[in-house]
C-alpha cells in the first residue's frame, strides 16, 4: 500500500495488486516476414536477416509485462547462423551465413 500525504491534510491511498509467477514458457516470433511472389517462405534464404521478438508467458498463457534477466540463446551449429541482440528489449537478430539446418535454443 502506498500512502500519499497532501499539503491540505488529505490522504490518498493507492492499492496495487501484484502477481509474481514463474515463467512457464518462452515464445519466439519472427517480426520479419519473408515472401515470394506467390507464398510465404518456409526456409531462411542464405544471407537473409530476421528480427525475432521474445515474450515470456505464465502457466495460463498470459504474457508478462516485465521480467528480470537477459535473454540467452544458443544455436547448435554456430557456422550456419549469426545471432545478436536487437535494439529493443527482448529482441534478437538472426542472419543465415551458410546452408544447412540448425536448432535455436532461447531461454
Amino acid at each position: 500500500m502506498v500512502v500519499i500525504h497532501r499539503i491540505l491534510g488529505t490522504f490518498l491511498f493507492l492499492l496495487l495488486l501484484l502477481q509474481v509467477k514463474p515463467v512457464s514458457y518462452v515464445m519466439v516470433n519472427a517480426d520479419t516476414e519473408l515472401r515470394t511472389h506467390d507464398s510465404k517462405l518456409n526456409t531462411l534464404p542464405l544471407g537473409a536477416t530476421v528480427h525475432l521478438s521474445v515474450s515470456f508467458h505464465d502457466d495460463v498463457g498470459d504474457r508478462f509485462f516485465a521480467t528480470s534477466g537477459k535473454i540467452k540463446y544458443r544455436a547448435n551449429r554456430l557456422d550456419l547462423l549469426q545471432m545478436g541482440y536487437g535494439v529493443d528489449n527482448n529482441t534478437l537478430i538472426a542472419k543465415a551465413t551458410n546452408m544447412g539446418q540448425t536448432v535455436l535454443k532461447v531461454r
